[in-house]
């Protein structure tokens, strides 16, 4: 069952149930006869490209000098010296993502029994029953619009009303025009206020449109579409922007984006509900069904009194609530990035609020590649395009900050961007180093082109990877400085968001991190490989063949102990949320030798189980790359627990309807649960496709259809009493076909897949002792 139950309407935003189509997202709050709908525009930001280009930054001779005199201080042993030039180069901060407009609905009656509210997650429907009331509602990609269905048994008048928070322009009874802000700072900010500006170019403009079908008559009440004596309506809504695109500045007029809001709404509402329904259920499932996962019995139970339950009891008294969560993440990932949207944010495609966390941005230094980690192996690669399109509006954009601010070739972009593709460093001139100086975005970013290209992504996809691969390629091989002994180093260099304690004061720059030279390394080896498969080896490829083998091992080990700022110090938090310094792990692919291993297990124990939802389900990836189910039960229950707003900021958990809580709600912790589940259950590195790596005794029993293994194979298995049961390979790509070796615990099998149709694996020769 791949639903989402609840008893009672949403007490507040976080309980609500979301749809979405990857550009329109609505939020269904759930009451029965006061039905809120809270709905985003993915294009509705703040600002435009004018706000990055309006702050000041040093010239191009001043920041030269900046760096290079930042890099005597931190040679000379002077870290804080060196951090408090680099503030000098920090711009402003990013622009938000914005709530467009609230869509209620009234209907007269009433409906106190009998309520029940439903997510169903293979059809992307959502539904609340009550007293003879039906409401039905979806997000359609096919039509780009929401719809919303009304069934009653006895006549009712329904009103509608939109409203927003932003700037009305006008207003009719079925049509809201607005203007969004010309700049919205960080909720951390709040000396700094919200600004408005009619200038054109500064600001989006933008429409929501509405209209219905229905089995009685219409009316106007105060200026508000009543629809009287209804039995049965369907209500379709769309929603328009002035945005052009990543990085570009916005143009046109709000009355202009709601007459084509308004086309759009005549011609879906044209169609009736059952033919917009049907289109709806057909895209979303042929992208949904592809993967399925089953753990234990199926159970049409209230989902927030589940999670209760499991955090008393644990996971293994109802290990199907973990399959639902798995299954969550794919359908937020679905739901909220497809081709011709926006990336998904901190939030998803959801937020309600003007100044939201972290201002709902891009952040680069784990949280928006960690949205994309499932997209691959639960074989999604279609949810990547507004993803990569974004990369190539930062490779653009970022040319001029590589060159202005580092005096390099290529483009660099730093740990915060948005819609207008922000490449500078954020901080304000007072941001601490350890976040806001990081000019290692790119390569970090690129690691997703990588892993698209391992999964079996073509030549065609390869040519269109390679400007942003080399470019920035080319800004790392003007990063790297030369040090005494011949090696290359990145410096200043950090580990994000982490800092160290020299003479027991915290510090944050270095030379050379663990995640720097893991980047590093990373990215020049795709060049290479990239640079090679597309027959276009040139100089570039050369020097960064040369480069690959002056760069020191990464990370480094010191007497076990992994050295996350490139020496041996001590962290100011050994219990940070972040761990970077196993990235190439996961999500890297490397295949850990005994010392590695060893290091990441002592890192790992350090650090500690408890902390963010993100980090949580990150900290479950590496266990599993690492073998270690026994340490992933560990984590369950920490993931399972109810999320409190008296938690504290680093201790995450779900809310009544699975939305993981960093806290607050952040969506990379849903759709990391998926990555780390699929790594618990799949692993392919090294030409090596592992069945079950890592299964936790909490599921015991299940299977699972359809999971992609590199080079772009389908698997599919079930298991009982935690032992493999039967396994199954399908071409899933072409260039997939031919041997492939498999295994299981010890034991391994070369099993040829044919390039049509499916193959069973000798499950027996497998387990055999």
């Amino acid at each position: 069952m791949t639903r989402l139950l609840s008893s009672s309407p949403a007490g507040e935003w976080v309980e609500g149930y979301p749809l979405g189509n990857g550009r329109l997202g609505v939020m269904c709050l759930g009451a029965a006869l006061s039905p809120h709908f809270q709905i985003n525009d993915g294009t509705a930001w703040s600002g435009s490209p004018r706000n990055e280009a309006a702050f000041a930054v040093p010239t191009p001779q001043e920041a030269s000098e900046l760096l290079a005199e930042s890099r005597r201080r931190l040679a000379a042993g002077d870290p804080e010296g060196a951090e408090q030039l680099l503030r000098r180069e920090q711009t402003g901060w990013t622009q938000a993502y914005q709530p467009f407009i609230d869509l209620r609905l009234s209907v007269s009656g009433t409906a106190s029994t009998g309520y029940q509210r439903q997510l169903d997650l293979a059809s992307a429907l959502c539904s609340v029953t009550a007293d003879g009331l039906l409401q039905e509602a979806f997000v359609s990609a096919p039509h780009g619009v929401f719809v919303v269905r009304l069934t009653s048994e006895a006549p009712v008048d329904v009103v509608a009303e939109l409203s927003t928070q932003h700037r009305v322009l006008a207003t009719e009874n079925r049509r809201l025009e607005l203007r969004l802000p010309s700049d919205v700072p960080p909720a951390h900010e709040p000396a700094e206020p919200v600004r408005w500006s009619a200038e054109p170019g500064s600001a989006l403009e933008g429409a929501a449109v509405l209209d219905w079908q229905h089995d009685g008559t219409d009316e106007v009440r105060e200026g508000l579409p009543v629809a009287v004596g209804v039995r049965r309506l369907t209500l379709v809504l769309a929603t328009r922007t002035t945005f052009q695109g990543l990085g570009r500045e916005p143009e046109g007029t709000a009355r202009r984006a709601g007459d084509a809001a308004a086309q759009t709404v005549a011609s879906a509402l044209a169609e009736g509900w059952d033919a917009l329904l049907a289109a709806h259920t057909a895209d979303h499932r042929a992208l949904f069904d592809r993967v399925v996962l089953t753990l234990g019995p199926q159970r049409s139970v209230d989902t927030g009194e589940r999670l209760g339950a499991v955090y008393a009891e644990g996971i293994a008294a109802d290990p199907a609530l973990a399959a639902l969560l798995f299954d969550l993440g794919r359908y937020l990932l679905i739901t909220s990035s497809r081709p011709g949207g926006l990336p998904t944010t901190l939030q998803g495609l959801w937020n309600a609020e003007s100044q939201p966390p972290w201002s709902s941005n891009y952040t680069t230094n784990i949280n928006l590649p960690m949205n994309y980690w499932p997209a691959e192996v639960v074989d999604l690669p279609e949810t990547l395009e507004p993803y990569l399109e974004l990369v190539d509006a930062l490779a653009v954009r970022g040319r001029a900050t590589a060159e202005a601010l580092y005096g390099a070739r290529g483009w660099v972009t730093h740990h915060n961007t948005d819609a207008w593709a922000h490449t500078t460093a954020v901080g304000a001139g007072r941001g601490d180093a350890s976040w806001a100086f990081w000019p290692m975005a790119a390569p970090w970013l690129l690691a997703v082109h990588r892993r698209h290209l391992e999964f079996g992504g073509d030549d065609a996809f390869a040519e269109r990877a390679r400007p942003a691969l080399r470019g920035a390629a080319q800004f790392l091989l003007d990063w790297l400085i030369e040090s005494p002994d011949g090696s290359l180093q990145t410096s200043p260099s950090t580990s994000p968001e982490n800092r160290y304690l020299l003479e027991g004061r915290p510090v944050s720059l270095t030379t050379s991190s663990a995640l720097d030279l893991a980047l590093t390394k990373e990215l020049l080896t795709t060049v290479v490989a990239v640079d090679e498969r597309c027959r276009t080896v040139d100089d570039l490829t050369s020097a960064a063949r040369a480069a690959l083998s002056r760069i020191p091992s990464a990370p480094l080990i010191h007497e076990g102990r992994l050295l996350e700022w490139g020496k041996d110090v001590e962290e100011e938090d050994p219990r940070h949320r972040h761990v970077s310094p196993l990235y190439s792990i996961f999500p890297g692919d490397e295949v850990p030798g005994p010392v590695l291993v060893e290091a990441a297990t002592a890192m790992l124990e350090r650090r500690g189980d408890d902390s963010t939802g993100w980090s949580l389900v990150w900290k479950a990836a590496i266990w599993a790359r690492l073998g270690r189910a026994d340490r992933i039960q560990d984590l369950l229950p920490l993931v399972f627990r109810r999320a409190t707003s008296d938690a504290g900021p680093w201790h995450g958990g779900l809310h009544s309807n699975l939305f993981c809580s960093h806290p607050p709600f952040q969506i990379d912790g849903n759709l990391g649960f998926t990555a780390a589940v699929a790594e618990m259950l799949l692993q392919s590195h090294a030409g090596v496709i592992d069945l079950l790596p890592a299964l936790p005794p909490a599921f015991p029993e299940g299977g699972v259809h359809g999971l992609i293994a590199r080079p772009g194979v389908s698997v599919s298995m079930t298991w009982a009493g935690g032992v493999l049961v039967s396994a199954a390979l399908r071409c899933h790509r072409p260039s997939a076909a031919g041997p492939h070796t498999i295994r299981y615990r010890e034991r391994v099998l070369v099993v040829a897949v044919p390039s049509e149709g499916e193959v069973s694996v000798d499950v027996d020769a497998l387990r055999a002792p």
